[in-house]
């Protein structure tokens, strides 16, 4: 695994090098993930929910030819993960931050929130598992991603060390927050400007359509690092593939926005369906730098019950 990581971050940096280096900014990335999935069997009832969230500084070096790569600066916040257990009475609660302290912190906070805020689960909660762990030494190989000159994103490797605290015993389960990063990361993996990128934009381009999505992969290797039980009730399977239509939203004070939408209503699980997805990427037009790119996606069934994405990458 090491040798085919450095390999690929070889790859990375040899690429820049050979384009040149124009630019290097720091850029935040986030994500908050949330799914809910409910089954009744002949002998029992699955009710499983999931919620993540973490964030990440990154160093974003800009080529000549207006690629990126972007590599792994600091991670200053907690990650957290919490979902509950098969019945839904007992939550667990795991926390990720470079000392105990920070990690410790929030446990009380996210307990009772989820009691008293999350419908459908929060009034079944009867135990609560509380655990810290901490990030390892990292450096900026520990994460990179490249992105294209017209916004696709590829080449995610990660691998964020988890050290498991010297007061627990092993833990059979999924908490790296970090790896669920990454394939929300992947989601990014369409080009939001058209053909000519800003510069067709600025001349007159107004409507552009994406290439062609199908995220089944992607979901299937974000259930698997999000919960690794839940891969025996549920597997992600997209019906169809769909496209997002983009479009100019603004372009004033020297920032372009642009906007994909899509309302596909296409089936990838248990009946959910992708209900709507949007991506929305500001530029400063002058030299085509990134300044923000937010994606998010919403998936459901007919009782409102599913999954949602969301992501933002944006400038320091």
């Amino acid at each position: 695994m090491k040798n085919i990581f450095a390999k690929t971050l070889g790859g990375l940096i040899l690429g820049v090098c050979l384009t040149g280096t124009l630019s290097a900014a720091g850029y935040t990335v986030s994500y908050d993930v949330k799914g809910d999935t409910r089954k009744n069997y002949v002998v029992k009832e699955i009710r499983m929910y999931y919620h993540a969230y973490a964030d990440a500084i990154f160093e974003g070096v800009r080529a000549v030819d207006g690629s990126m790569r972007f590599t792994l600066k600091d991670i200053p916040n907690t990650g957290i993960r919490v979902r509950t257990h098969r019945n839904g009475e007992k939550i667990s609660i795991v926390t990720m931050a470079k000392n105990a302290a920070q990690a410790k912190a929030p446990f009380a906070q996210l307990e009772n929130d989820f009691k008293s805020k999350v419908p459908f689960y929060g009034p079944m909660v009867k135990t609560t598992d509380a655990r810290h762990f901490l990030i390892g030494a990292f450096g900026s190989q520990s994460f990179a991603f490249l992105r294209s000159a017209l916004g696709a994103q590829s080449g995610v490797v990660c691998a964020v060390p988890m050290i498991t605290a010297d007061e627990y015993g092993p833990y059979d389960d999924s908490y790296n927050v970090y790896l669920v990063m990454g394939e929300v990361l992947r989601m990014y993996n369409h080009d939001a400007l058209p053909a000519g990128g800003i510069a067709a934009v600025t001349g007159g381009t107004t409507m552009w359509t994406s290439s062609h999505l199908n995220f089944t992969a992607i979901l299937n290797q974000l259930l698997r690092y999000a919960d690794h039980k839940a891969v025996e009730y549920l597997s992600f399977a997209q019906k169809k593939t769909f496209a997002l239509q983009y479009g100019v939203q603004s372009n004033t004070g020297g920032v372009l926005t642009i906007v994909g939408r899509a309302a596909p209503n296409v089936e990838i699980a248990s009946g959910a369906n992708i209900r709507s997805i949007q991506r929305t990427a500001k530029y400063r037009v002058n030299d085509g730098t990134l300044l923000e790119d937010v994606f998010s996606m919403d998936a459901r069934d007919s009782k409102g019950i599913g999954w949602s994405f969301n992501c933002t990458i944006k400038m320091q």
